[in-house]
């Protein structure tokens, strides 16, 4: 069986059957329920069965232990997987039914160790069956291990006390879920264990061996010499077991597929999941954040950026175009606001440039850049134009940003010089310290506070035009 573990991953799961325990059922006449769910048109449902080539669909309502959560971490997967194996069952098997999930909701008894007196508990559990149903047609509660593999209430459609409980480790693998279901259509164990009267054709059957090496076991059957392993199939004459190749069951003695079907239309109007739905109080914790990148844990968040127009926020003309909207001639864009940095006064009768066109390389990226940026200093130390590097400048004619990288050898700093006076100075590496290149996470980190001071470096100085 492969069981999903949360975070951790999937699980395969060996199971051996041979230290399963058997499952049990109750007599319906011990249930003590009340009057007929279904009404007074269940024979005529049965009637519908017996001459009806149709399917049809019945709906479980789930519910689960405190110990079962405690080991369980999807516990909807969980019972995905029941009703996918039942469901195969009953393709295996020729029966024309299908099985579906009404909802799922945690139990409020503890788990009992007698398997009677904690079928009774469950029944009980909110008054009666029907109570108990919801608006589904059967109900199953999912437990660890107690006195049973399995317990479920015998040829109790009719009285719709269809209600089963099964434990973890046999619901799955071992069919125990349908199993038990099984027991509410009316089904019975092997003729060897148990005497169906109610439908005397209504047990399971031991697979002969056939071509293979031993025996096999319907769903229902008990162990019995050399038929230990169970295998996905109710009795049915009509059906072959491809790997015996031999009767999955006897006519007129082992033919649960017929008991199913005659009663499928019946079980499907035991509710009418009105009140079903996808969660049913089960409460799902969101998925785990997944697991850092490598090479990437260390490093710090990226900041959030201020909205344009606040301090510190880019130039409209720096932002990503288009703008929105078309401002008026010779007035600045609508989004772009000039404030001084923090600390700094306002600059009186600033008015923005108008974009720059779309050839000019407006943001400097040096290839080696330091992350210490000493700018608020440094911004009012003249620039030394002698020898310096001209970087995004504009062509004879254009207006907008003039700037260089000049040395700075006192400090040994460099500066970024722009036209009109301003000046962005930063410490590069050593001239003699190894190159080093940055990543692309490491200039996104960067690029915030070296936008900032270009900022704070316009507003200092007054722009020509």
């Amino acid at each position: 069986m492969l069981e999903y573990c949360g975070i951790e991953g999937h699980a395969w799961k060996m199971l051996d059957s041979s230290v399963f325990q058997n499952e049990e059922e109750i007599d319906q006449e011990l249930l003590k329920v009340g009057g007929p769910d279904v009404g007074a048109d269940f024979n005529g449902l049965i009637e519908k069965g017996e001459a009806s080539d149709d399917s049809a669909s019945y709906s479980v309502k789930f519910y689960y232990t405190a110990a079962f959560k405690a080991v369980t971490p999807d516990i909807e997967g969980f019972t995905d997987l029941c009703l996918a194996e039942t469901n195969q069952g009953y393709i295996n098997s020729g029966i024309k039914v299908t099985v579906f999930r009404c909802c799922i909701e945690e139990a409020t008894i503890d788990e009992i160790q007698d398997a009677v007196k904690f079928f009774y508990a469950f029944r009980d559990m909110k008054g009666s069956t029907k109570k108990l149903r919801g608006t589904a047609d059967q109900t199953t509660l999912l437990s660890m291990k107690f006195g049973s593999g399995g317990i479920g209430a015998q040829n109790s459609i009719s009285r719709g006390g269809t209600v089963t409980i099964a434990e973890k480790r046999h619901a799955v693998g071992y069919y125990t879920f349908g199993h038990e279901i099984g027991h509410n259509f009316g089904c019975l164990h092997d003729p060897a264990n148990s005497n169906n009267v109610g439908y005397p054709d209504g047990h399971a059957h031991l697979i002969e061996k056939g071509d293979a090496s031993t025996g096999y076991r319907t769903v229902l059957a008990y162990q019995g010499d050399a038929h230990s392993m169970r295998v996905n199939h109710y009795s049915n004459p009509d059906v072959i077991f491809s790997t015996s190749q031999t009767s999955t069951g006897v006519a007129g003695l082992s033919n649960n597929a017929r008991v199913i079907m005659n009663n499928r239309f019946a079980m499907a109007a035991v509710g009418d999941e009105s009140l079903c739905s996808t969660t049913c109080g089960i409460t799902t914790p969101p998925p785990p954040p997944p697991p850092p990148l490598p090479g990437l844990s260390g490093m710090p968040p990226l900041p959030p950026g201020p909205p344009p127009g606040a301090p510190g926020a880019y130039p409209s003309h720096l932002l990503p175009p288009p703008h929105q909207g078309v401002p008026p001639s010779g007035m600045p864009p609508p989004s772009f606001a000039m404030h001084a940095a923090p600390g700094m006064p306002p600059p009186g009768g600033f008015s923005a440039p108008p974009p720059l066109p779309p050839e000019a390389q407006l943001i400097p990226q040096p290839k080696q850049m330091s992350s210490e940026l000493a700018v608020a200093s440094s911004l009012s130390e003249p620039a030394n134009s002698l020898d310096s590097q001209a970087y995004n400048s504009t062509t004879s004619g254009a207006t907008g940003l003039s700037i260089s990288i000049e040395p700075n050898s006192q400090k040994k700093k460099k500066q970024l010089t722009v036209k009109g006076g301003g000046v962005l100075v930063y410490s590069p590496i050593d001239d003699d310290e190894e190159e080093t290149e940055y990543s692309m996470e490491e200039r996104r980190a960067l690029q915030p506070r070296y936008m900032i001071a270009l900022q704070r470096a316009i507003v200092k100085g007054s722009i020509n035009q």
